[in-house]
């Protein structure tokens, strides 16, 4: 299996420096990060770490859910995912992750309506999960810290 690699170029200290995300394997470019931005309410131009692992966690779903729903029978026409990344203050100390939501759109033919409360999954949906282990272990130790609040299938 392929590995993926990205790099960060950084200058400065943490709250006067910036820095530089570059996604080396896909060559598809480089983007500004900044510590300031990462937790202010507007991004102004920058990405952050939470950006990048929503963006892998929606992907990453999006993909096991096509495979998932074609295993059981369905044609996913189109799927909509998006990921929904917290970070606020660690009682620790420092900052932390608190909650990843999904919400997923669909639209799907050749199986049943998909339940809409998040306490109605089916366990079929619970198992895409287990497609991509290593990101998702990663990304529901977080949701698992998120108070319960795993997704939201609409």
């Amino acid at each position: 299996m392929p590995t993926r690699s990205a790099h960060t170029a950084w200058t400065g200290g943490l709250q006067d420096g910036s820095g530089r995300v570059e996604f080396a394997s896909s060559g598809l470019g480089t983007f500004d990060v900044s510590f300031p931005k990462r937790i202010a309410d507007a991004a102004d131009g920058t990405t952050s770490p939470e950006e990048l692992i929503a963006a892998a966690h929606s992907s990453c779903f999006a993909m096991a859910l096509s495979g998932g729903i074609a295993a059981a029978g369905g044609t996913p026409q189109s799927l909509a995912v998006t990921a929904d990344v917290s970070i606020g203050p660690d009682p620790a100390g420092g900052l932390r992750l608190t909650g990843i939501k999904l919400t997923v759109r669909g639209k799907v033919d050749g199986l049943d309506e998909a339940p809409v409360e998040a306490d109605e999954v089916d366990p079929e949906v619970l198992r895409f999960r287990t497609l991509h282990a290593a990101l998702h272990d990663a990304m529901f130790a977080v949701i698992d810290a998120s108070e319960g609040e795993i997704r939201e299938l609409e």
